[in-house]
């Protein structure tokens, strides 16, 4: 049975982003521990998503190489830069992490 730290090498993040205007949005994803509210994993999204005219939706996966410290509550956060300002959150989507047996 693994122990924790547990290295998860193929977990994959599968996205599918909308957008009502043409251009590309470069962005980043991240894992955070709840817990502790550190981040664990950051990757940029390559190649960055891009939207043709009359393209609403894009399907983007990213693979995701981190280690989960122990079993609880983590969250994939996928962000947006900007060239101005902050960057913006476009989605968080929470999971947990459970030790086999719990």
């Amino acid at each position: 049975m693994p122990a924790f730290p547990f290295a998860a090498a193929r977990i994959w993040l599968f996205l599918v982003l909308s957008s009502p205007r043409p251009g590309t949005y470069p962005g980043y994803v991240r894992v955070i521990d709840e817990g502790t509210d550190k981040a664990l994993f950051f990757a940029h999204l390559a190649p960055h998503p891009r939207f043709e005219v009359n393209e609403d939706s894009l399907a983007v996966a990213a693979r995701l190489r981190c280690s989960f410290p122990h079993a609880g509550r983590y969250t994939v956060q996928v962000w947006f830069y900007r060239e101005q300002g902050s960057d913006i959150l476009k989605a968080e989507l929470p999971f947990g992490v459970v030790k086999k047996g719990d």
